[in-house]
């Protein structure tokens, strides 16, 4: 098993701790040595945390990450790195942590992850339900528009292929930007892009 953390002193409690349990074998930093399992501790899940992971998981290494919080955002770029397991930190002794990274140790390959902890259940879940509502929100023709946005056409272009007016596509993408919630037309498509509706 290798150890990593976002912080220092994080990474010498984990290790001091887990070193002493003779189930596990703590090897040295070092991404040239292939491990088991890459034990993960995180204040939060940031994109840019998540995307230097790659780079030490082994291959055929499986990941359990320890986070301290997650947002529904993070959550699917968890979902994306497929750990084999994710603990809220708060909510997990090391005790907890051990068996979850023997459990994770001992699956083989080609079977399916455990769902020990409900976490990425509730975040899928969570998804789920959001793209579900704005699905129910948009009607055929604010889909239409959204698709002309994401294709980069301004609201010009738009009116012309539509045959409305420039103020009634102002409009129906004031409503987009509303029912998702976001800050402009650009945050509305890159939304839509992530819960693939365009």
């Amino acid at each position: 098993m290798r150890l990593l953390a976002d912080d220092q002193l994080t990474l010498e409690g984990a290790r001091a701790i887990l070193g002493r349990l003779p189930q596990l074998k703590i090897l040295p930093d070092d991404p040239r040595l292939d491990a088991q399992v890459l034990l993960v501790f995180a204040k939060e899940a940031s994109r840019l945390f998540l995307s230097g992971l790659e780079e030490h998981r082994a291959s055929d290494g499986k990941l359990v990450l320890v986070v301290d919080t997650i947002s529904e955002a993070q959550g699917a770029g968890l979902l994306s790195l497929k750990p084999d397991s994710v603990l809220l930190r708060g909510q997990s002794s090391f005790g907890r942590i051990t068996e979850e990274v023997l459990a994770v140790q001992a699956r083989r390959a080609g079977s399916p992850p455990f769902q020990t902890d409900p976490l990425l259940r509730r975040v899928r879940t969570v998804q789920d339900q959001e793209v579900s509502r704005v699905t129910r929100a948009l009607s055929l023709r604010d889909l239409a528009v959204l698709g002309f946005l994401a294709a980069g056409m301004n609201t010009e272009q738009i009116a012309r292929e539509l045959k409305y007016s420039d103020r009634t596509i102002k409009a129906i993408i004031h409503e987009i930007v509303k029912v998702f919630g976001a800050n402009n037309r650009v945050h509305a498509v890159a939304l839509a892009i992530r819960m693939d509706l365009v």
